[in-house]
């Protein structure tokens, strides 16, 4: 206050200098709720049920997935199966938290891709030139598992899995009776191919393979993480997100 100015007083309110002219101070607003800083969704810490030390023994089973597919997990552009059972499995069920993936190309066709995921994974989508030898590149840790009915999960978790909307609403429509089983998995990539025999136990359509007597006595190769654990998590909690807008979604486990 300036030496020698006079302090006026209002009626029940504040001490106000002369420069205020005897006005209340306009409140600052509020802020709405566009503005308030929303907490971000919380990380999961991807803990890896995998040995990926060099000679470990590995999982006995294999999961069947187009080669496309298993090559878009393999880099990390997708961490999320939705899978119906198969002409020869009533119903699908996870059969293990931790496996093989192995590549097939009987159902491949580009146009069941979305259409940058076509492109980019077009080689990936040709016949091996040897059909006898199964080569597998990766192996995948189950890190979470849920059944829904809801067909919104197919567009909540587009941006999670490189398949088209025709071929999703297809599977959707497959067994309508069968609810859809959503796997989240983390995809480790081996340091050089696991070169198997293809016999005739493994062709069909079914989703599991039991590959552990091809494997007896032989140690895997070393593994890396398709994706370092900070980005995986982001992935995590981006597909929490989507299913909590699921109108019918259950956890569910192997069996």
């Amino acid at each position: 206050m300036l030496k020698g100015q006079p302090v006026l007083q209002r009626m029940g309110g504040p001490r106000l200098h002369p420069f205020d002219r005897g006005l209340p101070r306009t409140p600052k607003p509020r802020r709405g709720l566009s503005q308030v800083r929303r907490k971000r969704p919380q990380r999961l810490a991807p803990v890896s049920g995998i040995d990926t030390a060099d000679g470990a023994s590995g999982p006995e089973l294999a999961l069947k997935e187009w080669s496309a597919v298993c090559a878009a997990l393999a880099d990390g552009a997708q961490t999320v199966l939705l899978r119906k059972g198969g002409l020869r499995e009533p119903v699908f069920r996870p059969r293990a938290s931790a496996f093989l993936l192995l590549p097939t190309t009987f159902h491949n066709a580009g146009g069941l891709l979305q259409p940058s995921a076509a492109e980019k994974y077009a080689d990936s989508m040709e016949p091996e030139a040897n059909g006898s030898v199964l080569e597998l590149r990766s192996a995948a840790e189950l890190t979470g598992c849920w059944t829904t009915a809801d067909p919104r999960v197919l567009p909540l978790t587009s941006e999670l899995h490189i398949w088209s909307e025709e071929l999703l609403g297809t599977r959707l429509r497959w067994r309508p009776g069968q609810p859809l089983t959503v796997m989240e998995l983390r995809c480790f990539n081996l340091a050089e191919p696991l070169r198997l025999e293809m016999l005739d136990g493994y062709k069909g359509c079914f989703s599991w393979v039991d590959v552990g007597d091809q494997l007896k006595g032989r140690p895997l190769p070393k593994m890396e993480p398709a994706l370092r654990d900070r980005e995986f998590g982001k992935k995590q909690a981006l597909l929490r997100m989507r299913l909590a807008e699921l109108a019918d979604v259950s956890a569910t486990g192997t069996g």
